[in-house]
């Protein structure tokens, strides 16, 4: 199942990178920003997977 959230995550961050390239913001910017996406739901996820 957490493979499966995986993927539809990195999805909607391919999508949303995008979406902030296009609205102008720099590579620089674009990349902080999924990082710190990433790095929240990475930790969500292992959150979950504990509780169960």
């Amino acid at each position: 199942m957490s493979d499966n959230r995986e993927a539809v995550f990195y999805d909607l961050l391919n999508k949303y990178e995008i979406l902030l390239g296009a609205q102008g913001w720099s590579d620089p910017e674009i990349q902080a920003e999924l990082n710190k996406l990433s790095a929240d739901f990475k930790a969500n996820l292992s959150m979950k997977d504990d509780s169960t």
